[in-house]
């Protein structure tokens, strides 16, 4: 029977003609599908890259891939042991393959994919800035099978953006077929036995060492692991006294799941059902806390114990700002602990923060679409459809997740944090005309409406918008405000107020009902 591979070469040889893979084309979409980076790429053959480009350098011994301008160095990583070990190396890249004559412009490559192994063929077309590779790339060979294997690997999960979410251990999976896991060096602080690493190194194929915090950047400091009596003295895993949402992302936190976490506090349902409240440090008390995380299809019981990375007796991540509460920064740990590390974290995105806290279905769409804007009826449509509703700006100049600085833009608006839609009103101005009002919460404010804090455009708090409307009109308008809650108008006469011109982004999650079981995942 022959083969697809061997087929499209047959046909491209009739034809006359290099291979355009239809499944996985040369378009802005097959590297991201989500953010937008600020530069367009340029898809290029090898021959239009280097004068004489070879698909596996023969040559060299050494490992010389790096992860050029946006590749990932956990697949970078993970190809540095797949290279050192050629039976492995082989099975997922067949060396019969070159750019010499004949030459059709499709590879092959192996990859083990829903527990089988798979043929994924790709043209060689490959994404460049300027003329050079954008991803993986050989630094002193003129190799390309790097780059080609990544873009098999980017092709079966759907785009290059994708892998920013990899692992080291899924990724050693998918190129290996072999059975991961991960065991601590140092456990309840005693460490591994030597007896322990032998017998490892006889019974298993590949070993390898990471850390928890940081797989692959060094930072300039040293983390200590402290339980949260040894930060405060009197700390409490949930405080019922507050309703205020006070999380703040730390020195190394991440906001995006700040702005997740601010979501997923104003449904209390789904927040129970994430971070189950029978948990505290009175007695009994044993060090180890449970949350429910959404994990590749079903909800997973991951458990932690309560030692977190702290910098100079401080938090180093998540964080209560105002508060003793401590399980936003043990909910990140189990977020992390699925991922791999703290730092697999700064990958994420509000819809993928969504969807793992909720088990729901997340979209996106923008608020105006080929520079039409959005219809009330639309969005009527979603607050009655759909359980969660939120409007987000996207900053389309900074492709990278933003971290630790928080940008607001001249109306007050957050760049990247997740606002709830809550309704559409109309206020009835004393001029007898209406004006459509779009009711948002922001689960980050820190203040009641009137303060003048967060949002500060058009029918803001200390707006002079107010004055258009009677008194009744205003106290029907505010009598159920509550904290957090602003008014952004949806069509006025200003440009700069519209809530099309503050909001870029409309994510939306479509929650499922409760979990019928549970998995454990203890590590």
């Amino acid at each position: 029977m022959t083969s697809s591979y061997e087929r499209i070469k047959s046909e491209c040889k009739k034809k006359n003609q290099l291979w355009e893979d239809p499944d996985f084309p040369a378009v802005q979409t097959s590297v991201f599908y989500h953010q937008t980076p600020p530069f367009t790429f340029q898809w290029k053959r090898p021959q239009e890259i280097l004068a004489q480009p070879v698909f596996i350098n023969d040559s060299t011994t050494q490992f010389d891939i790096t992860p050029g301008k946006m590749g990932d160095r956990w697949l970078v990583s993970c190809l540095g042991i797949l290279y050192l070990s050629k039976g492995l190396f082989y099975r997922v890249v067949p060396a019969d393959q070159s750019f010499e004559t004949p030459y059709y412009g499709v590879f092959r490559f192996r990859l083990w994919w829903c527990g089988e192994w798979v043929e994924v063929l790709v043209d060689d077309r490959l994404p460049t800035i300027n003329g050079k590779l954008a991803f993986l790339q050989a630094q002193n060979s003129n190799s390309f099978w790097p780059g080609l294997l990544e873009k098999a690997y980017a092709k079966l999960h759907g785009s290059y953006e994708a892998l920013k979410y990899g692992t080291l251990l899924d990724g050693l999976a998918d190129l290996t077929g072999g059975i991961t896991e991960c065991i601590p060096i140092r456990a309840e602080n005693v460490p591994i036995r030597p007896a322990i690493m032998y017998s490892l190194l006889d019974t298993t194929s590949i070993v390898t060492c990471t850390t928890s915090v940081f797989y692959h950047q060094t930072p300039p400091f040293t983390f200590q692991w402290k339980r949260p009596q040894e930060i405060l003295a009197q700390p409490v895993f949930i405080n019922d006294s507050t309703t205020q949402f006070d999380i703040t992302p730390g020195k190394m936190g991440d906001r995006w799941l700040v702005s997740c976490l601010g979501i997923l506090y104003l449904s209390k349902g789904l927040f129970y059902r994430v971070v189950p409240a029978d948990q505290s440090f009175e007695t009994p008390y044993y060090g180890v806390f449970r949350f429910r995380l959404w994990w590749c299809g079903e909800w997973v019981e991951v458990l932690v114990d309560d030692r977190l990375p702290t910098i100079n007796g401080k938090l180093a991540f998540l964080q209560a700002q105002n508060s003793n509460s401590f399980w936003p920064g043990l909910l990140e740990k189990a977020y992390a602990k699925l991922h791999g590390s703290y730092e697999a974290l700064k990958y994420g995105t509000l819809l993928d923060g969504l969807a793992d806290l909720t088990g729901g279905i997340t979209e996106c769409i923008p608020i105006r679409a080929e520079n039409v804007p959005i219809r009330p009826a639309i969005m009527y449509s979603l607050l009655d459809t759909t359980s969660i509703v939120t409007c987000t700006v996207n900053n389309s100049t900074n492709s990278t997740q933003i971290r630790n600085q928080l940008e607001k833009l001249p109306s007050g608006i957050c760049v990247g944090s997740n606002y709830r839609l809550c309704s559409l009103d109309k206020a009835e101005t004393l001029m007898g005309d209406s004006v459509q009002l779009v009711r948002l919460r922001d689960p980050m404010s820190l203040g009641n409406f009137g303060n003048g804090d967060g949002y500060n455009g058009d029918w803001s708090s200390l707006s002079n918008s107010w004055e258009r409307v009677s008194v009744q009109e205003r106290d029907r308008l505010l009598g159920n405000w509550i904290l957090g809650i602003f008014g952004c108008p949806l069509r006025i006469s200003h440009r700069s107020s519209r809530i099309w011109s503050v909001f870029t982004l409309i994510p939306i999650l479509h929650a499922m009902n409760p979990p019928c079981r549970i998995n454990h995942a203890n590590g």
